[in-house]
């Protein structure tokens, strides 16, 4: 009762589905009550046949929602319009990084949100996750790092940061001119030894990795005091991957997947993922777009997945992935694509990482 109306403005999934400004801030009494109800009852509906508002705890003990917003290769100029949309439709799971240069344009989104108190939106509402770039694995350099990392997202503290890459650099260039990068040997026990001083900060709720293969993520537990909480790595049903994701899960740590759509980008001898022909039939058979398919796929393996776009209409259609389950057998048929095709090579590191 005591509840304002922003307290219980709540978003469903789907272009179809967003009630949120039905619960307006004259709304009062029975009419307040009612309508939150209502929302409650067809959000539990809808959570015990999909995705929507599931989160993993990690190994920590710290929940994380399954689905965000990815924001690699937002560009300058499109990247705010599409954190505050995506925030506004219900997205509460951010991804960011520092070299993806545009970390100054989502703060100045979240300054905004956060504040004002009409959004109904707080900072503690939203994961928000960073990277730790090549340029600064060394010990003393993680926490400056993340420290400019807050700075530009205008909050205290990350939900999660993430060493981006297993190889360190040093630019012989601009910083975002990965091609200009000189090869270094920096520990990666050095990096994390400073990853778990600013977790001990408390800048950080949780720490993990990225890129990291099954023999790097093994001799990181052998001397980790505090154990990666996730692996983001691109995982979609032409790159399955089952080993790594297996060894990930038995030793509790969390998977995250990018490009969970596959990106091509401009190298046209990859196959195209979004054209299979079995993707189009499970999109017709559960009436989904294929973008939602891929996304239910990687939910339905327990993983998390941060799709992006900065398509308002995009944004609202990747949404639906969270309202129903693929079968276990239609999960199966999408495993059975795999063709080990990496769309993400990060050839610019010089280092054979995956291979």
């Amino acid at each position: 009762k005591q509840k304002t109306a922003y307290e219980i403005r709540l978003s469903l999934v789907g272009s179809e589905m967003c009630i949120r400004d039905r619960v307006s801030t004259q709304s009062t009494g029975f009419d307040l009550k009612f309508q939150a109800k209502q929302t409650i009852k067809t959000i539990n509906n809808m959570s015990s046949k999909g995705f929507a508002g599931e989160k993993k705890k990690l190994n920590n003990g710290v929940e994380m929602p399954l689905f965000g917003l990815g924001t690699w290769q937002s560009k300058p100029g499109e990247v705010a319009k599409s954190v505050e949309t995506a925030l506004k439709l219900g997205y509460r799971h951010i991804d960011c990084a520092h070299i993806y240069g545009n970390e100054e344009e989502i703060g100045e989104v979240f300054q905004r949100v956060f504040k004002d108190p009409n959004s109904g939106i707080k900072r503690e509402d939203v994961w928000i996750t960073s990277k730790l770039w090549n340029t600064s694995h060394q010990r003393d350099r993680v926490k400056p790092a993340i420290e400019k990392t807050l700075k530009n997202l205008k909050i205290e503290y990350l939900d999660q940061y993430l060493i981006h890459m297993p190889t360190a650099h040093k630019p012989l260039g601009p910083e975002g001119d990965v091609e200009k990068y000189e090869l270094i040997k920096v520990p990666l026990r050095d990096t994390w030894e400073g990853m778990e001083e600013i977790y001990d900060l408390k800048l950080a709720k949780s720490i993990g990795v990225s890129n990291f293969p099954g023999a790097l993520l093994h001799d990181l537990m052998s001397y980790c005091r505090i154990p990666p909480a996730v692996n983001q790595v691109e995982r979609h049903p032409y790159l399955v991957q089952p080993e790594l994701i297996e060894y990930c899960q038995r030793n509790n740590i969390h998977v995250v997947a990018y490009s969970p759509l596959g990106s091509k980008g401009t190298d046209t001898s990859k196959p195209v993922l979004l054209d299979d022909p079995a993707l189009e039939k499970l999109a017709s058979k559960y009436k989904k777009s294929k973008a939602q398919v891929l996304l239910n796929w990687s939910l339905a393996g327990g993983l998390g997945v941060i799709p992006k776009s900065v398509n308002e209409e995009r944004l609202k259609e990747n949404m639906g992935c969270l309202d129903f389950r693929l079968s276990e057998e239609d999960v199966k048929a999408l495993d059975a694509l795999n063709k080990n095709c990496r769309y993400v090579e990060q050839k610019f590191t010089k280092v054979p990482i995956f291979w």
